[in-house]
């Protein structure tokens, strides 16, 4: 097996977060940990959603998302494939002519190219697993 160097990324923080790694050869979460401080923030305070990336590798994007009951989420410019995974919650998803509900352990899967939205019907977790092809230039990651 062949080992390829990565830029490890970082996010930048801010005032309610510290910086981060969003990339590494291995990385490991405790998701009901992010959930708290996703909920305990401004932004899910004063809002209906909260959201942090936990991995950014390559043509990849890992997401959690604490929505508050009612609030939307979507995408209009979906270039590749998205799951949406419901961690804790339930959310309408609705895709083409299509809609599904997904409750906790459950998830959705659009194709790309489909715009989408998910709607909490309950305080919810999302998990959003992004994958989209890479740009030509950077085939090779």
């Amino acid at each position: 097996m062949t080992q390829q160097s990565a830029e490890i990324m970082t996010t930048h923080g801010g005032e309610e977060r510290d910086a981060r790694h969003l990339s590494a050869p291995l990385m490991r979460f405790a998701l009901a940990t992010e959930a708290e401080r996703l909920r305990g923030e401004r932004q899910y305070a004063e809002g209906d959603r909260n959201a942090a990336t936990l991995a950014k590798i390559g043509w990849f994007r890992l997401t959690l998302v604490a929505l508050q009951d009612g609030a939307t989420f979507s995408e209009t410019d979906q270039r590749g494939s998205v799951a949406l995974q419901t961690l804790e919650g339930r959310v309408t998803v609705r895709a083409a002519d299509q809609t599904a509900e997904i409750g906790r352990g459950e998830l959705a899967v659009v194709a790309p190219g489909q715009p989408w939205e998910a709607v909490a019907t309950a305080e919810s977790l999302l998990l959003v697993h992004l994958a989209w092809p890479p740009e030509p230039a950077s085939a090779a990651i």
